[in-house]
């Protein structure tokens, strides 16, 4: 049974994000701290690479001479990173589309 906090969190979560909080693995707590991440400005976060670079999964050049490579970039909001985190090892774990 959820308590009063909870079921508040809920509803507000709903109401501020509800594309996110509809989505498959993404519970209150996600879709607040990814309030939190994006702050009073949203719109900030304006594609999947700001996003990517904001979380620090954004993959940055590592190349020198012949070869090519990337390597994680590891500045970003650590929340966001767990939060992130967390999210795709349940979906890919649980959600056919994901697995796909």
């Amino acid at each position: 049974m959820p308590t009063a906090h909870e079921r508040l969190l809920t509803s507000l979560t709903a109401a501020a994000a509800p594309d996110l909080a509809a989505a498959f693995a993404v519970g209150p707590d996600t879709v607040a701290e990814m309030r939190i991440v994006a702050s009073d400005n949203p719109d900030r976060i304006w594609s999947e690479p700001v996003f990517a670079r904001l979380c620090g999964v954004a993959p940055i050049p590592a190349s020198s001479g012949l070869t090519t490579r990337h390597h994680i970039n590891r500045g970003g909001h650590r929340q966001a990173n767990a939060v992130l985190y967390r999210v795709v090892i349940v979906r890919m774990r649980h959600h056919e589309a994901t697995k796909a």
